[in-house]
């Protein structure tokens, strides 16, 4: 959608917007707001990715999680929306993200296993 020259993508609860505005990596979500990068404007599991921050935004008994959690969740979200052959390779390169883009002083090591961990768990409540 173009709306006075912006381009953005509507959801239920959150709104996405096309721009280099706020944003350090490829996109940031701040509350119900999403911003992605021009170049990266094409790329959907980024936007699953910021989806699932704003729906960590809508559910406060998330929000004492932390901000690590919070990532870790995202990541295995957007590792979850791929083809199930792609998981690995996705987990690798998102580990690496987060063991290098953030202060958390994680490994890549640590950081897959949290993110496998995460996934397992997101696959395990959707099949129940």
């Amino acid at each position: 959608m173009n709306l006075f020259g912006l381009h953005i993508k509507v959801g239920w609860l959150w709104i996405a917007f096309r721009t280099t505005w706020f944003v350090r990596l490829a996109g940031a979500a701040y509350g119900p707001f999403i911003f992605i990068k021009p170049k990266h404007w094409h790329k959907e599991g980024l936007l699953v990715h910021e989806v699932q921050h704003t729906r960590q935004f809508w559910s406060p008994w998330l929000w004492f999680k932390g901000k690590q959690w919070w990532e870790v969740n995202a990541y295995a979200t957007e590792v979850n929306f791929f083809p199930v052959e792609d998981h690995r390779l996705k987990t690798l390169v998102f580990a690496r993200y987060l063991a290098n883009d953030y202060d958390f002083g994680l490994t890549n090591a640590k950081s897959y296993d949290l993110i496998e961990n995460e996934l397992l768990r997101i696959r395990n409540k959707t099949n129940l």
